[in-house]
């Protein structure tokens, strides 16, 4: 036996029975392997050698230009993580194709240097291993079809100022940053406008080091947080627009994979018939789950600035048995009970097209398990729209009253106003959410219950219960 075929049966052995291997060790093997020449054909080990070792070793030296019908003798697949798997062995020549699969090269693992992939990677990692080259190719198609969606649904934003300056740079953010500038930081720091848990333009660093290396310093001691995505941008440079009264014209610039643009002029976010969700216009089946999504995602469609205050008072944590969950939850909080608890991600709609994003950068999620407590959730539903069941489940069709005026709660014909009281006009400040407003009227529903409707500094309007506890006097008229 040739010493380089003495080398590789070691490496087997040790693999087979499980022998403890150090990483130095095995690499220092394989490096002194590569010293001999490497074989033109497959070596077989003698039958009475298999049988005296009662080892079943199949030793293939496999050439450069990799034209064998099998690498299972050189390289394996091995559990790295909870998961991620890793390829082991001799992968230096196959370096190229394992990282056109979509592996990346992590020098030491516990068992030498290896490639890494995602668990999803296991059948077709397996199948390149089994001899099957075709995974390359069909691997690098679908990373062009990624890029190709990607290209199609980019878009930038284009701004027209009244003194017919345009602005459109391709990073979002400078659009932003500019239009702040143009309102004046000092004045969009005043309409409060959320962006990651913070102002979107604040005097201070956010204490998440994400957040922050995302802040742009725009003078005066200010910040603006870029850490959004572009239809987040999109909505809050409409808002600065709209509050400011500032004149611009805001479009989205679509661009093609071949770079050319398509432009479609703003869509007001405060027109609510062009607002109504796929499943409102399609009317597809619904489950219960799905029903429940969609009434909350289009509720937020049809009141674009509605706040998370005035969401959880139109969909109150009462209708789910376990208040805890609620239906609506800001996604920071379910994340981080998913830290201390990985089985909450299944209580929750927490992929990217079903998180709601609010006007104010705030991203909220819905509760996703509904049994008894559905039939609760479904009153109120029928008070928003037009909600049928058919053979093939549940229906939401048209909204039945859309408040131009009103975030909030659609106001019963039967409410009456108390139009002369003395309290319209103070500016008080709310609890628990802290935020200060004028109260702009006074009502009373149709349970008898007094309802104080206050429009905040962030121009949302909210609407609390006539309770000392629930509000405090700032000033007077």
């Amino acid at each position: 036996m040739k010493e380089r075929e003495e080398l590789a049966l070691i490496l087997n052995l040790i693999r087979k029975y499980n022998l403890p291997l150090s990483p130095i060790l095995e690499y220092a093997i394989k490096e002194k392997m590569e010293e001999f020449p490497v074989e033109e054909q497959l070596t077989a080990i003698d039958n009475n050698k298999k049988a005296e070792n009662d080892s079943v070793v199949n030793e293939k030296v496999i050439s450069k230009d990799l034209s064998v019908e099998s690498l299972s003798d050189e390289l394996r697949i091995v559990d790295y993580g909870e998961r991620t798997i890793a390829v082991v062995g001799d992968t230096k020549p196959h370096k190229d194709a394992l990282k056109s699969i979509g592996g990346y090269f992590v020098f030491r693992t516990q068992w030498g240097p290896a490639w890494v992939f995602r668990d999803k990677k296991r059948d077709v990692v397996q199948a390149y291993i089994n001899g099957d080259t075709s995974v390359i190719t069909r691997e690098e198609d679908e990373k062009q079809d990624e890029i190709h969606k990607k290209r199609v649904s980019r878009y930038i934003i284009r701004v027209k100022y009244p003194d017919g300056r345009v602005f459109d740079s391709n990073l979002v953010w400078e659009t932003l940053v500019d239009v702040i500038k143009y309102a004046g930081p000092e004045k969009v720091e005043q309409l409060n406008i959320l962006c990651m848990g913070d102002n979107l333009v604040s005097s201070r660093l956010n204490e998440n080091p994400i957040y922050r290396s995302a802040q742009k310093e725009i003078g005066r001691g200010l910040y603006v947080c870029t850490y959004s995505s572009t239809e987040i941008k999109y909505k809050q440079i409409v808002r600065i627009n709209l509050d400011c009264r500032l004149g611009l014209e805001v479009e989205k610039v679509y661009i093609d994979e071949e770079g050319n643009s398509r432009t479609i002029p703003l869509e007001d976010l405060l027109s609510k018939k062009e607002e109504i969700g796929h499943s409102i216009k399609e009317k597809k089946p619904l489950n219960k789950r799905r029903l429940v999504l969609e009434t909350v995602k289009s509720y937020v469609r049809l009141h674009p600035q509605v706040s998370y205050e005035t969401l959880i008072r139109v969909f109150p944590a009462s209708l789910n048995y376990n208040q805890a969950n609620g239906v609506v939850k800001r996604y920071n909080d379910v994340m981080k009970k998913c830290s201390l608890n990985p089985r909450t991600r299944n209580y929750f709609f927490l992929k990217d097209d079903e998180i709601i994003h609010l006007s104010n950068g705030m991203k909220v999620v819905v509760h996703s398990q509904w049994g008894d407590d559905f039939d609760k959730f479904l009153k109120v539903a029928k008070k928003l729209f037009n909600v049928t069941l058919s053979d093939n489940g549940y229906i939401l069709d048209t909204p039945l009253v859309v408040n131009e005026g009103d975030s909030g709660t659609s106001q019963a014909k039967k409410d009456t106003d108390f139009k002369e009281d003395k309290r319209i006009g103070y500016i008080v400040r709310l609890f628990p959410s802290q935020h200060k407003g004028e109260i702009v009227r006074v009502r009373k529903d149709s349970k008898g219950m007094k309802k104080l409707v206050v429009k905040t500094t962030s121009g949302d309007t909210v609407e609390v219960d006539d309770l000392p506890y629930l509000y405090e006097v700032l000033k007077r008229k």
